[in-house]
């Protein structure tokens, strides 16, 4: 577990970076391609979908969501969405 939220400590570290730099979208919209990994497409939009991008995420999600092949990615692409809409909902 540790070395999980190690990786995933790292990834956030990262992403704040980018946002600092005004590069998030540059770097993660074009890993959203249908050519990507199911796990690299999940995550890259669960980051993207708070960031202004969740007209280019969100769609992703849902698709990845609906996938009974990719397993768990499917149940992450699944919770990220849960947890943007209750979000959104205000």
């Amino acid at each position: 577990m540790n070395e999980a939220n190690g990786h995933t400590d790292a990834t956030d570290a990262q992403v704040a970076e980018w946002d600092a730099q005004g590069t998030t979208g540059a770097v993660l919209l074009p890993l959203l391609a249908d050519d990507q990994p199911a796990a690299v497409r999940c995550a890259a939009a669960t980051y993207l979908i708070d960031r202004e991008h969740a007209a280019e995420a969100a769609p992703v999600l849902e698709a990845l969501a609906d996938r009974e092949d990719i397993g768990l990615v499917a149940e992450d692409a699944d919770m990220a969405l849960v947890q943007w809409r209750r979000k959104s909902a205000g």
